[in-house]
């Protein structure tokens, strides 16, 4: 495959290119670099990256529905407003990238590296996050509705005003995390880690907190009863 005079294929090396535009439906980019390439509203739909070094590319408006980025390098990539509908992303790296905006419904992102990175107001119901590294993130006003995020790490992540009905947080570490005004309707939250989280205005109605361990330094809704509802609290 040949673009703009760029030729497109496995292992191809396109780093600063100018794939703007480029209509790259299907492509197959496995163990590509890219790094610092411009595939600004690029489509990329069902394409295989496979490996590929994204690092510091631009992505914004890109069309990755369905892409397969496995154990891709995105660190620093700006993927503001991007669609990654059904995206599979299974411990690929998006250290400090941008996702602002992004659509990642249903998008399988196990064991990826997520730390620092921006999901302001991005959409993420029913993704799989399971064993994800969410350090620093910021998920603020995020839609994370019945997102699994069993054993994810969400340590003194911002999830203010998020929306997290219905998620899976068995196990998950969201010590020191911002949870303020979060909806957390239905949530599961089994033996999750609480200890400095802040849920002050959190909506909680129907959310299990079984064997979930907290600290004093946890603050809870107005009038809720921690030990009542099987918080351990230490």
């Amino acid at each position: 495959m040949e673009f703009n005079g760029y030729e497109i294929g496995p292992g191809a090396y396109l780093r600063d290119a100018d794939l703007s535009d480029a209509d790259l439906e299907e492509a197959i980019l496995n163990s590509a670099t890219l790094v610092r390439a411009n595939l600004i509203r690029a489509n990329l739909v069902e394409a295989s990256l496979v490996g590929a070094n994204l690092s510091n590319a631009t992505l914004m408006g890109a069309n990755l529905k369905w892409a397969n980025l496995d154990a891709a390098n995105l660190s620093g990539t700006n993927l503001q407003n991007a669609n990654l509908l059904g995206a599979t992303l299974y411990s690929a790296i998006l250290y400090s990238a941008n996702l602002a905006g992004a659509c990642l419904t249903g998008a399988e992102l196990y064991s990826a590296n997520l730390e620092r990175v921006i999901l302001f107001s991005a959409i993420l119901d029913g993704a799989n996050l399971a064993g994800a590294n969410l350090y620093r993130a910021n998920l603020g006003k995020a839609v994370i509705e019945g997102t699994n995020l069993r054993s994810a790490i969400l340590h003194r992540a911002n999830l203010r005003e998020a929306d997290l009905g219905d998620a899976r947080l068995v196990s998950a570490d969201l010590s020191g995390a911002d949870l303020e005004h979060a909806n957390l309707r239905g949530a599961n939250l089994t033996r999750a880690r609480l200890d400095g989280a802040d849920l002050t205005g959190a909506d909680i109605e129907g959310a299990k907190f079984l064997g979930a361990v907290a600290d004093d330094s946890t603050s809870w809704p107005t009038g809720f009863d921690a030990a009542a509802a099987g918080v351990l609290v230490g």
